[in-house]
């Protein structure tokens, strides 16, 4: 597939690196994987699963929604997405099927900016 071959090739040539690389498939007849916060919170769990130690930054986000039983925000989530791409050198987040993705520009313009 399309996705193999981009993702195995960037996945190779940054073997040993400080890189990370996370994969999002936006799936057309199911809108819940189109929605920002599924996607960050993809992104979010696939750049965690990349670290050594679960980062203090994800635990503090844990702990902090668990204790006020409320669902983190969008800037909250682009927030925590920013603070573990910190911990890499470089991340790399590929997103299939962007074009049916409905985002508010300014959402894709804050993250991509970073």
């Amino acid at each position: 597939s399309t996705r193999s071959l981009a993702v195995n090739y960037v996945q190779e040539a940054i073997q040993g690196t400080n890189a990370a690389i996370a994969y999002i498939y936006c799936d057309y007849k199911n809108p819940k994987t189109q929605s920002e916060l599924e996607l960050l919170s993809s992104i979010t769990r696939q750049l965690t699963e990349q670290t050594s130690s679960i980062p203090p930054a994800v635990k503090e986000f844990c702990d902090n929604n668990a204790e006020r039983r409320r669902n983190p925000t969008g800037d909250e989530w682009i927030s925590l997405v920013k603070s573990i791409c910190l911990l890499f050198q470089t991340t790399y987040v590929f997103v299939d099927a962007l074009v049916i993705f409905l985002c508010p520009t300014n959402r894709i313009n804050k993250f991509h900016n970073h």
